[in-house]
């Protein structure tokens, strides 16, 4: 494939090769027929038109095959000629693409975050990549609280403890398109943490009462969690998943340059950003990501920078990504799924 596109390939520098040697047996023949061959050609007319004779065949069939050549090799400045034009095309839309993915991660937010000062309680709109360390923290909360239910229950699964979870995280606890496939006392536990008058998340966390968490600590956040998110992150990953398809569906690019374009666009995802993928994609909500057709986490390394200790101890990513079969070999020894820890 790296030859593909190069003006000079292997057939090219093998009708050269031809043509050379065609010319040198051309002027070579005369005089190997005339020391080795039994004739005598003092007899068989003018010496000029017996070496042209002997000549003329091999010069007319390298002639003729220059003159292919010189059309295989506009064919071939055309064709080159005709993806570079291509590649302009899909570079312009892809960093308009990438554009848009900035502007959409600005438009991720978590109100309210009131704070006081001078004695004046204030509200500050919490958005951007800031925003996303929150929605992290929400889907730490509801898992490991999901956890301990569906533990006590002996039912308990990561994979579907983590759907049931994130439903709540991506819908809402209010949003009627709230999945039902969750325990009904979760619903109940999580609408405690809405109401302000109560013990703080982590006070409530730590009680007697319910004890839920005793080896996971989250950190006291000010914001009333479970709101949902559908709305903005909904749009953040339809137009991720679009722009990682445009640059997959590509034919005219490479394994290769497909992958050093993706390099470009999860150069501009952060650690949380790549951490919220795996959540969106295990939890089945973005299962597209990962399935028969599409292998854009593992052929395509879109979560690469997602170390373990960013993600839920219960999900461990070589185990569960050495289950799915790669449709490309790694270009390099350096070219692990993940990035070296």
């Amino acid at each position: 494939m790296k030859n593909k596109f190069r003006t000079f390939d292997k057939l090219s520098l093998w009708l050269i090769g031809i043509a050379i040697f065609l010319i040198i047996i051309a002027f070579a023949s005369p005089y190997l027929i005339t020391k080795y061959s039994l004739i005598d050609f003092t007899e068989t007319g003018q010496i000029g038109d017996t070496l042209g004779g002997i000549m003329n065949p091999f010069i007319g069939i390298a002639s003729i095959i220059v003159m292919f050549l010189a059309f295989y090799m506009q064919y071939k400045a055309n064709e080159i000629q005709k993806r570079q034009f291509k590649i302009n095309q899909f570079e312009s839309q892809f960093f308009e693409m990438l554009k848009t993915h900035k502007e959409n991660i600005a438009e991720i937010s978590v109100e309210p975050f009131h704070y006081w000062e001078n004695d004046i309680k204030t509200t500050q709109i919490i958005s951007g990549r800031r925003a996303l360390d929150y929605i992290i923290e929400e889907i730490n909360i509801a898992y490991h609280i999901n956890k301990a239910i569906t533990q006590n229950e002996n039912r308990f699964e990561s994979a579907s403890c983590l759907g049931e979870a994130y439903s709540f995280v991506w819908n809402g606890i209010e949003n009627k398109r709230l999945d039902k496939k969750y325990p009904e006392n979760l619903l109940e536990f999580l609408i405690e943490y809405r109401n302000p008058k109560k013990l703080t998340l982590v006070e409530k966390l730590a009680s007697e009462e319910y004890g839920i968490l005793a080896s996971y600590k989250p950190r006291k956040v000010d914001f009333i969690p479970f709101d949902g998110h559908s709305s903005s992150l909904g749009l953040y990953y339809r137009h991720l998943f679009q722009t990682v398809k445009y640059v997959v569906s590509k034919d005219f690019l490479t394994y290769e340059e497909k992958r050093n374009y993706l390099r470009i666009l999860r150069a501009s995802m952060s650690n949380e950003e790549q951490a919220l993928l795996f959540y969106n994609w295990l939890s089945g909500y973005g299962a597209k990501w990962e399935d028969k057709d599409n292998h854009f986490l593992t052929d395509f390394r879109m979560i690469h920078n997602v170390k373990p200790e960013m993600i839920i101890e219960d999900f461990d990513l070589e185990s569960i990504f050495s289950k799915i079969k790669s449709d490309h070999e790694p270009l390099n020894d350096k070219d692990t799924l993940f990035e070296a820890m």
